[in-house]
């Protein structure tokens, strides 16, 4: 008996290591909370003008992205900075566009898109907002087949910005 439960304590042990759980990530820097789906990986780089942290997890074959930017000067004009956001990202992973919308985070305007890659293999939900001086970006990708939309649309919905 006491064998047995070694055992059964080892297989449950394990299985419990393996999991990937959720994990919040609050920044008070950045003014913003969110939940990603698994443990998420954090870079961060910085040069005279601005700040960026990028925060990334992956999970049965998704990719869960956010990164934000904390320009160290005033920033104007956040709706057409959007747009230069979703072009330059459309350009820099050779994408195409399937659709775009508006995005509203606590009345800041902000753009939500759909793109392709690979001949439209690749699957990509591209949204970013620009709020004071901070710009943040989330992303989900992943194989067409492998997209998971309510993981993706939950990731996107626990992004709280704070007052």
């Amino acid at each position: 008996m006491k064998k047995l439960t070694t055992v059964f304590l080892i297989i449950i042990s394990v299985l419990w290591s393996s999991q990937s759980f959720a994990q919040k990530l609050q920044s008070d820097e950045g003014n913003f909370s969110i939940e990603f789906p698994c443990t998420y990986q954090k870079e961060s780089s910085e040069d005279e003008v601005q700040t960026t942290h990028k925060f990334t997890c992956d999970k049965d074959n998704v990719t869960f992205f956010l990164g934000y930017t904390v320009h160290e000067t005033e920033i104007f004009g956040h709706s057409d900075l959007a747009q230069v956001s979703v072009d330059s990202f459309l350009e820099t992973v050779g994408g195409e566009m399937v659709s775009q919308e508006e995005w509203k985070i606590l009345k800041n305007p902000g753009l939500k898109s759909v793109m392709t890659i690979n001949d439209g293999a690749v699957l990509i939900n591209y949204r970013v907002v620009l709020v004071d001086q901070n710009q943040y970006q989330l992303v989900v990708l992943a194989a067409k087949e492998d997209f998971d939309e309510k993981a993706a649309e939950k990731f996107f919905k626990s992004f709280k910005l704070e007052k």
